[in-house]
């Protein structure tokens, strides 16, 4: 079998952490979502996430007042975790974008917070600006969630959807602090 990979013991590191999927397995799921790196269709896809956002929040208010007692808390877990997937899988198809192999995805703890990851380290070969690309990525696709939960809401008046969006976003906030590796970090490093 595959050798379990050893813990690294940098204070910043992953305390603890297991690979899920190989490489084999996500290559085909990040090749299908790389068309969201095209110049064009990354255009129309921010544009239709900053409207999403802007909509959702008119009609949720900021900072958002839901009836938490209407929440659907057993679709709101799944779908959030499902995002977390999807945020993987964005910095992966970034990297096929300019065909840089990538590593497993897998789970750890990082700080006693149970946390995925990918292991993008030959994005380091790309340009300064594609590992840019490579580290917004994951936010990237993961905010495509934005336009599909508010259609959702859309449809069914649920506010669940609106919660999904709000989750997200506090989500990717502090995925971006800079001082923690995590995305923000990375981008500025």
């Amino acid at each position: 079998g595959t050798k379990a990979p050893e813990t690294p013991s940098a204070y910043l590191g992953l305390h603890y952490r297991r690979d899920l999927l190989s490489p084999a397995i996500l290559a085909p799921l990040a090749r299908l979502l790389k068309v969201f790196f095209n110049r064009g269709v990354a255009l129309v896809t921010v544009t239709l996430i900053v409207v999403a956002h802007i909509l959702a929040y008119r009609e949720m208010g900021f900072p958002p007042n839901l009836d938490m007692e209407a929440i659907s808390w057993p679709l709101l877990y799944p779908v959030i975790l499902n995002s977390i997937l999807f945020h993987e899988l964005g910095h992966l198809a970034a990297c096929h974008r300019w065909n840089c192999p990538h590593g497993p995805l897998g789970f750890g703890l990082y700080f006693f917070n149970p946390v995925f990851y990918v292991d993008v380290t030959a994005a380091w070969r790309l340009t300064r600006q594609q590992r840019a690309i490579v580290d917004v990525g994951g936010i990237y696709i993961q905010l495509l969630f934005a336009p599909l939960a508010l259609a959702l809401y859309w449809m069914t008046n649920d506010p669940t959807y609106l919660m999904i969006i709000a989750v997200i976003d506090l989500v990717l906030i502090g995925n971006l602090e800079p001082f923690m590796k995590l995305d923000g970090y990375w981008l500025l490093s």
